[in-house]
């Protein structure tokens, strides 16, 4: 199988794959062939004759390959051109003499010139061979008998041919696209239809050692995780068709868009970006997802983490998406909804993360997470009636590391779940003969995961406490990011008897209208509130119209962060009935918190200035 320009394409001689058979020509018939390729199309001509085949005698058709349906119309390409090549050897000839009753027919040298001959002309005329037979006819009848037996032998030759060729076109044409298929499908993604990881990486490998230099973006979806679990696969494919659909609209065809895996993407810069430009596109990427994505008929907010790192002909393309993906978790766990450029202190942070996390994780394996309580009391009698959760951890080799630190590693590493289950059985088990209620702190990615609810009422039912006792404290961030997963986990944990409370009202943006939606049981207000109202008129005035809106709501109110006398006083005033803070009790362990201020048979406990001083540890 031969190319337009003659070069094989494929080939085989006497059963076996060679490199080339227009090679083994003569040099003269192989530019006889060459020469004449142009002339020949998928409808007719079909270029034959007599060649030298290393050495020997050959009858040689060429012809284009075409479909065997006339009606077909593959796809336009380069015409490939099908060459058969038959030895005039003993066997051949043995059935020609057979088949024509020449006896003795044979192939000799020129030099050998018999009277019972003709000669085989090469393509140039040359000759090539004598086809010699032994005495039994007149010449010219001979002659005749001979071109009649080689006449169909030809024949039918080319007819082969054009059938072969026929069907090695739709063959190859079918080839063609399945493998085009097949490339298109190792290099694609196959929900969005983008570029996926290998193309991506080919293409900044490319770009880089052309340029010596890139930028690419690395960005994931806030929230996706969520709804993917919540609402299914399906929706969290088509959250996945419409970012790709968003992001592409808003690049347009000056950077190159890719979906890396999961709900991961990444952009490649155009070769005339600048860092000021890869920064205009992670905001216009952050700006093109604001617009809420409409699924099952309703909205949800998604949002995206940006990492920006720039590649250099000293690392390979590896090793600057990596760059990119630690910007990006960085961003993430800065807020969400922002960009971050990649910088060597990042890596060094992430290590010391890593480390944490494998301590974190053995903690927990050997139970080494301790759980202190902090007393809510209530304003008038600063009588104790729930006391707050709240984890915390001594690290053998680090000493204390503190919740903002541990809690956020939890959080990204997944152990949260484990955290919460544990902190949770550890609370009930201490709190459950204290006649008091408690309160845990619930993270986001606690709220949104599927099995809290019945992983909250298996603990419930391993330690007998009871369901109405139990408070678990949300953010504002857990109703605003999914607020129909919200409600329903809502609606789940108040059908058991589980009261939720809103925590560090003020500081987010939930709305009026997300407090009744909700049907919540109680608002604290952030101690950042609490720690202004003494010196601050608009902050006091804020936190007097949150106590309002609460007594509104029929929605009890505890003021975090309460430390001084003061304080206490302007927000009982206000009408807040609850409060939390140093001024009633620092977090304690349970032994040292019962042994202050509970009596195992108490129906009721008061709080004790004097024994708190005397007994409190500073946790």
């Amino acid at each position: 199988m031969l190319d337009r320009d003659g070069h094989t394409l494929r080939a085989t001689y006497n059963g076996a794959t060679v490199q080339s058979l227009i090679g083994l020509l003569a040099p003269t018939d192989h530019a006889y062939i060459l020469k004449n390729l142009s002339v020949l199309n998928a409808h007719n001509n079909t270029l034959s004759g007599f060649m030298e085949l290393k050495g020997r005698v050959a009858a040689i058709s060429v012809s284009q390959i075409a479909p065997a349906n006339p009606y077909r119309n593959p796809p336009k390409a380069a015409p490939t051109y099908l060459m058969v090549v038959k030895p005039l050897n003993d066997s051949l000839l043995n059935q020609i003499s057979q088949t024509s009753g020449l006896r003795g027919l044979r192939l000799a040298k020129e030099s050998a010139r018999l009277e019972n001959s003709v000669a085989v002309h090469a393509t140039d005329g040359r000759i090539i061979g004598v086809m010699a037979w032994d005495y039994e006819m007149a010449g010219n009848l001979v002659v005749i008998m001979v071109c009649l037996v080689l006449m169909p032998i030809l024949g039918g030759l080319s007819w082969i041919v054009l059938v072969a060729s026929a069907r090695t076109r739709a063959t190859w044409i079918d080839l063609c696209a399945s493998e085009a298929r097949a490339l298109h499908m190792a290099h694609h993604d196959t929900l969005t239809g983008l570029p996926n990881r290998l193309a991506f990486l080919n293409a900044l490998t490319e770009r880089m050692m052309e340029n010596g230099q890139s930028i690419i973006l690395y960005f994931d979806l806030d929230g996706f995780k969520e709804i993917n679990d919540s609402l299914g696969h399906e929706a969290g494919d088509s959250v996945l068709r419409e970012t790709a659909r968003r992001v592409m609209e808003m690049l347009g065809n000056q950077h190159l868009l890719a979906r890396l895996g999961g709900d991961e993407f990444a952009i490649l810069m155009g070769e005339d970006s600048l860092s000021t430009r890869a920064d205009d596109v992670a905001s216009a990427l952050l700006s093109s997802l604001v617009e809420p994505f409409v699924i099952a008929g309703m909205a949800h907010r998604i949002g995206a983490s940006i990492g920006i790192a720039r590649g250099s002909l000293d690392i390979d393309a590896q090793e600057v998406v990596r760059r990119a993906d630690v910007a990006m978790y960085t961003a993430k766990s800065s807020g969400k909804g922002r960009a971050h450029w990649y910088s060597n202190a990042m890596d060094e942070g992430r290590t010391l993360r890593s480390e944490i996390e494998a301590e974190l994780r053995q903690a927990l394996r050997q139970g080494d997470i301790k759980v202190a309580y902090q007393p809510i009391v209530r304003s008038d009698s600063h009588a104790i009636i729930c006391v707050e959760a709240l984890a915390r951890w001594t690290s053998p080799t680090r000493g204390v590391i503190g919740p903002d630190v541990f809690i956020p590693i939890a959080e990204q590493s997944g152990l949260i779940i484990e955290l919460g289950q544990h902190v949770l059985r550890e609370a009930c088990l201490a709190v459950k003969d204290w006649n008091i209620d408690l309160a845990v702190n619930i993270s986001p990615i606690q709220f949104r995961h599927p099995g809290l609810v019945a992983d909250i009422l298996f603990v419930l039912k391993e330690t007998g406490f009871s369901a109405s006792r139990l408070e678990l404290e949300i953010t504002e961030g857990s109703l605003i990011e999914n607020s129909a997963v919200a409600q329903s986990m809502i609606s789940a944990l108040r059908e058991e008897g589980i009261r939720i409370s809103l925590d560090d009202f003020g500081t987010g943006y939930a709305s009026i209208g997300y407090l009744r939606k909700f049907q919540l049981d109680k608002i604290k207000i952030d101690k950042s509130f609490t720690d202004r109202i003494e010196r601050d008129r608009e902050t006091a005035m804020i936190t007097t119209a949150i106590i309002a809106l609460g007594s509104a709501l029929n929605l009890p109110i505890t003021a975090e962060g309460v430390e001084t006398a003061d304080q206490a006083a302007m927000l009982r005033i206000a009408g807040c009935r609850q409060f939390q803070g140093w001024l009633f009790g620092k977090p304690l362990f349970a032994d040292a918190l019962e042994a202050a201020f509970f009596s195992k048979t108490a129906a009721a406990s008061r709080l004790d200035h004097d024994r708190l001083r005397l007994h409190q540890a500073e946790i």
